[in-house]
Formats: structure tokens, sequence, C-alpha cells
């Protein structure tokens, strides 16, 4: 608490100061004033709680300034000390609430007793404002806590005991017996529109509206909430323990309601309207609302009942494509157009639109991409084109197309495109090739695993030879963002947590996308992306702010940008994300600052899709003009997809707003690219129609496919050294990874499923498989579950009754079988963008077929494909062997076969740790020491920095990963004990194959700093080397060590090196404390 003492003899205060006691009076600050004009200065300045003050001062009394704190409705406890003791004095101070009247000479015991009085009354209207305040809480967060448990409804199912349950935690007023109904509402927002008001204010709307014409009925709005994409729910109750009874007055209500959305806000809705029932079908019946949506996409402004909905009989029978086809061949495409938007007007007029319709029509105008560029197109007539800026003029100057394939298609829009061009300047065709054009490797996580950055260059040229003869110039890769937080998708898309590693890795692909030349045949531009910091969003949830400090940011996260820029990267990508609260795109310190000046780099920034408008969401611009200043200001030269640039930047010039100089920048960059490629030269570089039949999907490009495959696969688990299998013993091949060809990653949209041999494909060609069986065993997902991505829908068609007949199938082929190979893992759309994932486990219709077989079959064997880090510990428990394989691409079917009966070992190593659960992420190796740390099995201290419930450790640390065979490592040696800044130190230990079988292994060197500036990571990954050895033989591992090694930002902002000891740890994963001790002087 605050004391003030007011008092114009200073005497008087330092006495008080000195010798008033006021231990145990819970006041901790002492405050000083002579003068009444001074108190005052102070109370507007501090929160005061008591004073204690003087009578008659010069400048006014101390009643005066106690009158002017009561005005002020300060709370404030007043102790009134003074050398008068009238009776008018002593009437006046009670008139003002004080707590008490004492006279001086001071009883500085009584004066303390008062203090106390005072701190009791202090503390008690503290705890009265907190219970308002509480209060005031409370009635916020109910609003909250009502959406959030019927979000979970929702999503999860709930029973009525279970829904109870919660409710009764969270003390909402939810009971038994009590009906609900969802209400569903899709507004239709136009592509160049944004809401009227925020999803909170609709929320509130909404509800209010809502309940205000159901107030005289037995019916009650419960709660309303905003799902992605575009709907509102509402949840409606009965007011009674039964059906509300007046269905007409209820449907009127609705209509009525729908009718002033449309006056007020919406001119286009769509309402959907569930019927009556538990809790316990709710979860239920918002599928069904969804699905009446999807099949009713035409019925606007009307009040749709789902208990009378009937959906309307459609089978998509397009018998105008053969003339689309033959219009857009004839380059007839005002025609074209004019027969779509008829076809469209139609099928809506019909009511025949459903998605299903959509998606179908969808797929037959694919073959369109890129009809932009033929001659004579009037794109405004695509209507959101326009709005987003894309003219005829303007399209006709594009720099670049996103998204078109095909040596033919490709050659026939360039050739069009720089015939019109009135300077006859060739257009950039890009894409994301990220891990394989048609020849799809493992996903780039996997390919970390390997420890070879040699091998992804090799995979890097092979995808930039298939995609160059199929017309393309550039790739939209490497991603190099570190990643630490298995919870984001995008995980699979970088090579892990390690800034050394993840730098090695992007400068290879890079190497191998670019060559030493890109005139060269077969090579393509590389884009290294997303600069920066993406890979850090907070809660792991994909476009979220993401919070670092400079020191993280720069030591971690900016070196593998740079190792990729250093290696000559033609391109950068922005981030989505804000870098110290600004938007990455249009960052001048940023991009200018640290990209261009700092790193040095020259090339083409071009922005991510659509972020340069996603900056205006942020909050960051007001409008689409202000953002393409911003961005343009950051030095983004290639605004991908939203049309701002082409809108903005040329009025922007004429009106003085923005320098021609940088539109010219960004245009000679984009020029020199071109220039780069030699497609001044030619145009058409290596697109190639007959190169494409021969090199796309050749023997030697499977063939890296399978050896990238094989050496990505990380043996977690090898109890009783169950693997290699031998192909004689009876094996039962179960999961729904045993017929699936989807072993590409979410990334690999342009790879073919039909081009991916399955795993009952690739044992059979291995092994005699008489006794061997195959089963699927459950579904990829549940039921009730539906993942969609770059246009595909998954859809399971399974009832319970057939998910159950396929589990007992594979239960009992278990029980007859020596060993259970156990194919399971996430879907492939369940890693990748916007799937972020707060369950990080196998889905749970896989966990029940692992915990059934597990029960008949103590052998299992887990070939587990996933794209990032889960939690595996039901698997580890249940499974004798646990091989990681990820999502490997191509020929990842034949590799595991390999793996599996012993032709290759496996040699992988994790990039990213494997948390103990989700509660650890995220979880990395390289933390920085904390002031309390805690040495498991060691210290019993409870103040330490540990979980109460589970470990520190993650289950499987960076670096891990196990053989078929076994090494020794022996201690640390190191040929001095100093080094210098010309020096260099040898680390050296001797490696040993102690098994009994040929074996592979990765020999990592960590270093940490003791003590220095700033904090240090306790282990940083400072080189590596992978060694081969037969059974018993041994070879002497040795590391060079300098002083660039141990450079940092320190405490002064530069990169150097500190004098002081260092510690060398060499060892087979990032746990090893096989260590020495050197000292660094300069």
């Amino acid at each position: 608490m605050k004391l003030l003492l007011v008092d114009d003899e200073e005497y008087v205060i330092e006495s008080i100061k000195r010798n008033l006691d006021l231990t145990e009076t819970g006041v901790n600050e002492v405050y000083t004033a002579f003068s009444v004009q001074q108190a005052k200065n102070i109370m507007g300045m501090v929160d005061i709680d008591i004073v204690i003050s003087d009578i008659v001062m010069p400048g006014g009394t101390g009643f005066d300034f106690v009158e002017w704190v009561r005005k002020e409705e300060l709370k404030v406890q007043v102790i009134f000390l003074t050398s008068y003791a009238e009776f008018d004095y002593a009437r006046r101070a009670i008139q003002l609430n004080s707590v008490d009247y004492l006279l001086k000479p001071i009883d500085f015991e009584k004066l303390k007793k008062a203090v106390q009085r005072a701190a009791e009354s202090v503390a008690k209207e503290k705890k009265i404002q907190d219970l308002r305040q509480e209060s005031i809480k409370w009635n916020q967060n109910r609003k909250i806590l009502q959406q959030d448990i019927w979000k979970n409804v929702l999503k999860d199912g709930f029973s009525e005991k279970k829904f109870c349950e919660t409710a009764a935690q969270r003390q909402l007023p939810y009971g038994p017996g009590h009906y609900f109904r969802l209400i569903c509402l899709m507004p239709e927002i136009k592509s160049n529109k944004r809401e009227m008001w925020d999803t909170a204010t609709m929320e509130f709307v909404i509800e209010n509206v809502l309940s205000e014409l159901y107030e005289e009925t037995d019916i009650a709005v419960d709660t309303v909430f905003y799902q992605e994409p575009g709907s509102y729910w509402i949840v409606t109750q009965s007011k009674e323990k039964a059906f509300p009874q007046d269905r007409e007055r209820d449907c009127e209500i609705l209509r009525q309601f729908v009718a002033w959305l449309n006056e007020k806000i919406y001119p286009e809705l769509w309402c959907g309207v569930g019927q009556w029932e538990s809790v316990l079908g709710m979860q239920k019946q918002s599928r069904n609302l969804q699905k009446m949506r999807e099949a009713s996409l035409s019925v606007r402004n009307e009040v749709l009942f789902l208990n009378e909905f009937q959906a309307p009989q459609t089978s998509y029978e397009n018998k105008e494509l053969d003339v689309w086809k033959a219009l857009l061949s004839e380059e007839k495409s005002e025609e074209l157009l004019e027969r779509l938007q008829k076809y469209l007007d139609r099928t809506e007029r019909e009511g025949m639109i459903t998605r299903e319709l959509l998606v179908a029509l969808r797929t037959d105008l694919t073959q369109v991409v890129g009809a932009f560029f033929n001659k004579d197109m009037d794109i405004t007539a695509m209507g959101p084109m326009a709005d987003k800026g894309f003219t005829p003029e303007n399209v006709a100057l594009s720099g670049s197309i996103l998204g078109s394939m095909g040596a033919e298609t490709l050659r026939k829009i360039q050739k069009d495109f720089v015939e019109q061009h009135p300077h006859h300047i060739p257009m950039l065709f890009m894409l994301d090739v990220i891990n394989g054009f048609k020849t799809i490797f493992p996903i780039p996580l996997g390919q970390g695993a390997t420890f070879e950055p040699e091998l992804s260059e090799k995979c890097a040229a092979v995808a930039a030879k298939e995609a160059a003869v199929s017309g393309l110039h550039v790739t939209f890769a490497p991603m190099t963002d570190l990643v630490r937080d298995a919870r984001w998708g995008r995980v699979m898309e970088s090579t892990g947590e390690d800034p050394y590693l993840n730098g090695l890795f992007c400068a290879g692909m890079v190497r191998g996308f670019q060559g030493d030349d890109l005139k060269e045949p077969y090579k393509i531009a590389s884009c290294v992306k997303h600069f920066a910091g993406y890979g850090a969003p907070t809660a792991g949830r994909d476009y979220n702010t993401v919070e670092l400090s400079e020191h993280t940011f720069r030591d971690f996260y900016l070196p593998s940008y740079k190792a990729g820029i250093d290696a000559g990267a033609a391109m950068v990508m922005t981030s989505f994300n804000t870098v110290n609260g600004v938007p990455a795109t249009g960052n001048k310190k940023l991009m200018r600052g640290i990209l261009r000046d700092e790193m040095g780099f020259d090339g083409v920034l071009i922005s991510d899709w659509a972020a340069i408008e996603e900056i205006i969401y942020h909050g960051y611009c007001a409008d689409r003009e202000e953002a393409a200043v911003r961005s343009a200001e950051a030095g983004v030269d290639i605004d991908m997809m939203t049309g701002i640039y082409c809108e903005n930047l040329c009025r922007l010039v004429r009106e003085g707003k923005i320098s021609e100089d940088l539109i010219n920048e960004s245009c000679m960059r984009i020029l020199e690219l071109k220039n780069k490629l030699g497609l001044f030269e030619n145009p058409y570089k290596d697109a190639d129609e007959t190169k494409e039949k021969e090199v796309i999907l050749c023997k030697e490009h499977r063939a890296l496919a399978r050896e990238a495959a094989r050496k990505s696969f990380v043996l977690l688990k090898n109890e009783e050294k169950i693997l290699p299998l031998g192909k004689e013993k009876k094996i039962a091949w179960v999961g729904p990874y045993v017929h699936s060809r989807n072993l590409m990653g979410a990334w690999s949209f342009i790879g073919d499923a039909k081009d991916v041999t399955n795993l009952e494909e690739a044992v059979k060609a291995q092994a005699d498989t008489t006794n061997m069986s195959f089963h699927a065993g459950s579904p990829m997902l549940g039921s009730d579950i539906r993942l969609e991505g770059f246009g595909e829908a998954m859809e399971q068609s399974h009832t319970p009754e057939e998910e159950e007949a396929m589990l007992l199938e594979a239960v009992n082929a278990a029980k007859e079988a020596e060993v259970v190979v156990l194919a399971i893992g996430e879907d492939r759309l369940q890693s990748g963008e916007a799937t972020s994932n707060a369950n990080i486990r196998i889905p749970e219709i896989q966990q029940r077929l692992l915990e059934r077989v597990s029960e008949v079959n103590e052998n299992v064997v887990v070939v587990l494909f996933n794209g990032r880090p889960l939690d595996l510990r039901d698997v580890v428990s249940k499974a004798k062997a646990v091989l990681e394989v990820w999502m490997p691409g191509t020929e990842g079917a034949n590799a595991i076969a390999d793996v599996v009966f012993g032709a290759y070992a496996p040699s992988g190593k994790l990039t990213m740790s494997f948390p103990y659960s989700v509660g650890q992420v995220p979880v990395h190796y390289n933390e920085y020491s904390t002031g309390r740390p805690h040495v498991p099995g060691k210290d019993k201290d409870r103040f330490r920095s540990k979980y109460l419930d589970i470990p520190n450790a993650p289950l499987f640390p960076f670096g891990y990963g196990l053989g078929y065979t076994s090494f020794a490592i022996s201690d640390v040696k190191l040929d001095k004990a100093e080094l210098g800044m010309e020096d260099e130190i040898k680390a050296s230990v001797t490696v040993k194959n102690t098994g009994d079988t040929k074996g592979t292994e990765t020999v990592q060197l960590y270093i940490h700093d003791v003590a220095a500036s700033v904090v240090r990571p306790v282990k940083e990954l400072k080189d590596f080397c992978k060694v081969t050895l037969q059974p018993g033989e041994e070879t002497e591992v040795i590391f060079k060590i300098t002083e660039e090694e141990l450079r940092f930002l320190t405490e002064n902002e530069r990169v150097e090196s500190e004098n002081g000891a260092f510690e060398v740890f060499i060892g087979s994963d990032s746990t090893t404390e096989n260590k020495a001790e050197f000292v660094l002087k300069k």
C-alpha cells in the first residue's frame, strides 16, 4: 500500500518516517508533501491508499485537501494529525469520514494502530472492488464461455451428461431436459467488399434483434457465434423443458428476421433452421445444415427447414464441354464466357446449383487456366477479376503467371503474349514445386532427416528439370522457416528446428534448382520463403501473429534465409505474419533494412498469396491505396493475386504519392531475372513436349526418389531387434496406408497418385506373399471427418458397420500372424498450410485399430506416415518397433519394403523434436539455460523449471535415430586447450560398429558457450559427419572448430565471439553428454 504524509513542518515528517513502525500494516511505499498543492499533485500521479495529514498549513488546510479528495471520489483513508484539540476541528474530521483524529506530540503506537485500521479498510474496499470487477468480468466472459461450449458441442459432439458437467464447471445455466435448435446464417459477401461490421458486432446485433422478436414466445436465443467460412450459428433454447408449441409463430418470426437482415445489412442471405432436440443431436444437426447448404446454393433470402428440405436430384453431365473446348481452341473467348454465364444462370434458375455440381464444373474449367492471355480475351466479363484491378490493359502487360503448366500450354501462352506485348517482353511462369514436380520426393522435414543437404540438392535438380521441360521458370521453394511447434501444419515444408542445418539444406536446394547459371538447360529460379519468422506463429496457429525477441529473431530465425541468399537465390517471398508489430509485406525495416541492406539481396521480392491485401486486415493500412504505398516502399516487386498494384501504382506515381524510382527499381529487378533465365534469347527456355515424355518420372528420377525416401526414414524404436523382418515370416500388413497411394504430402498437388506404388504392391514385388495378408483395418479417418485441400474433397464413405467389419477382419488376421506391420498415421491433408492442430496424435479411428491389434499380437511394427512430429506415447507403448517414414513420395512404398526386409538399414535422424505431449510445444533442443535448471533424477527441489505431470524432455530429441546395428563413440579428444582468432581446434572421436550388420551413423558435434554477455543455448549443432561401417570396423572422425563457429549476437548488438570457456559435445544425438572443454582467447 502507499502512504502519503502531508505536513508543512519537515521535522514532523522526518520524525514519522523515522519512528513509525509500518511492519504488519501492508504499507510499503511512503510519499511526502509539504503543502496541500504538492499533495494534490502527488495524488494526481500516484494511487495513494492512506493519508496522514496536518490541518493548519500555509496555502490551504488539511480539511480543504480532504474535501478535494472526497470530491474527486478518490478511495483514500485519512488520519488527521494536528496540534489543535478544538471540538469543531474533531467534528469536521468526523464529517470527512476520517479514520482517526490524533494530537501532537505524536504517540507512535496510537498512530501505528490508526494506520493498521486504515489499511484494513483499504484492503476491505479493494476486496469489494475486486468482487465487483469479477462480477463484471464474469458477465462479460459468460457469453464467451457459452460460445465456446457450443463450438465444442458442434465440433466434438457431447452427451447430455458431459454437456451438463461442462456447463456446471463453467457455471453456465444448463441442466438436463432442455431442448435446443440450431439456425445457420450465411451472408453473401461480394469478393471486393468487406463486412459492414466485424463479426463480434454482428453476433451482438443478431442476438439482440432475434431475442426481441422471440420475447413473448416460449423460445429464447441462447448464444450466437461466427465460424469460418462465413457462417453465423444461432443456438435457440426452449424456455420450458418441452418442445415449443407455436410453430406457425416461430416460422413467422424467422421470416421477419431474415427480411430485416435483407433490408438492413445483407441483401443476400442463406438461412437454414434445424429441429428441436437434446444436446446429443446438435453435432449431427450442424452437419446436416451444412449439407443442406451445399445442396441449396441457389436459394437466397428464404428460411429453409431441415425437416422439410428435399435436395434437388442433380447429376452433372456437361453436354457443352466439347463446345467450350472448341471455342477455346479457336480463341473465341467472348463467346466462351457468354456460354458459360448462360449455363450458370440457367442452372441457378432451375435451383440445381449444388456443391457437387460446382466441384465437377471447376474440374472441367481447369483447362482454361492461363486463358486470360489468349488473344481477344475480355476478362472484364469475369466480374471479380475486374473488381481486383485486372483489366484487359494491365493483363496484357502482366509479367508473370501462376499455376499453369505443361509445355504445349505454356509455349502457346508465351507466344501469344510476346507477340502482342508492345516491347515483346516474355512472361515468367511460376508454380509451387516443393518436394518434386511429378516425381515426388519425401517432404522437406523428411529430407532434413537424411542429414544430407547434397541429396536434397540432387532432388531439387530433378524437380527443376521436370518443371523446366514443362515450361516453368520459377518455383516457390525452398521454405526455410525455422520450426519448433508441431501444432503448426507447415512444419512439413521445413527441414527442422536447427538454424545451421536449415541453412545447409536451404543453400543446397537453391543450388539444385538454379545450378551455376540460370540460363543453363533445366534450371529454374528458386524463391526462399517466407521472410521472415513465419515458422513461429503464436500458439502454432497458421497466419497468426509472431512474437520474437530481436535476439532470437537474428540468432535463430534469420541465418537460414541468409544461407539461401548467399547461395544465390533469385527470389524471396514475404511472409504473412507481423515482425515487431508490422506485417512483413509492408515492413520497410525488414525488407529494405535487413533483407536488402544487411543481407545484400538484390533479387526479386514477391508477396505471398494476397499478402499485400492482408496488411489491411492486420489493421496496418486503411485501404488498398495505402497498402500499395507501404508494400512498394518496403521493396515488394511483385503483388501476387490481389491486383492492388495494378489498380493503384500508376495513379500514385502521377499524383506524386510514390516515387517513380521505386517502380523502376522493381521493374529492373524483374527484367534482370528474365534476362538471367535467358528468356529474351529464348522465351520458351526448356519447354519441350518431347522431353516431357522422356524426363518426367524416368527411371533415374524414380531411383533417386527411392534413395531419398530410404535415407529419410527414422527408426524410433526396435525392441528385441524385431526389424528387419524375414520374408518367410507370416506377416499381416494392416492399416489404411497398406492400400493408399497418397504418399506425397499436401503440397505435392502436381504429383499423381496413379504414379505411386502402394505398400501391398511393393511388398509383393519383393517377397513371396503366400504367408502374408493385407488389410485396411480402418478408414484413414472417421466417417465424420472431411478434409479439403487443393481442389479435392476427401470424404469417407464407410458406414459404422463397414468400419467394424474392416476392424474385425484385421484383428482376426493379426491373431494368426507372427508379426503385424501396422501402416498408420496422419492423412496427407492433415499437415500442410492451414492445418494447425491442437491434437497431434494419430486419428482416433486408427488409435482404436492399434489398440485392438496390439491386444491380440504383441509383435507389432508400426510404419508411421505423417507430416509433423506427433504425440506417440500410445504408439510407442503398444509397438515393438516404430519406423517414421513421413510422407515419403512416389517411391515411398518401395523404400519401406527395402527397409522393413533389411535390404537397406535405416539411418535417418530427427531434425525436429517429437514432444512427449502437446503440452510441451514449442519444444526444441537448443533452448536457453534457465536460472533454475531441472536435472531429472538428481534435484528434488520443487522450485525448478519443470512440469509436475510430464518430463521436460521430448519423447524423441533432435538428432535421434536408431539403426539395425549399434555404435560406440569414444571420449572427445581436443588437440589443444586454447583457441585463438586464426587458430583451429581439432575435436576427434573414434566410432566403432559394435553390432553384427553394416550400418550408418551420423556423428554430431554441438558446442555450448559456458558464460556470455547474453544467455546462450544449452547446445548448438555446429557440424556432423555420416560414417558407414562394417561390423567391428572403426574410424576416427575429426571436426575442425574455428572462432567463426563461436560467434553470436552479443550485448553489443554485433555478431562476434567472446573470450571464455566452451564445451564440445560429440555423440549420436542432441542429448549426448560426451564432452571436452577449451578456452577462446582472442
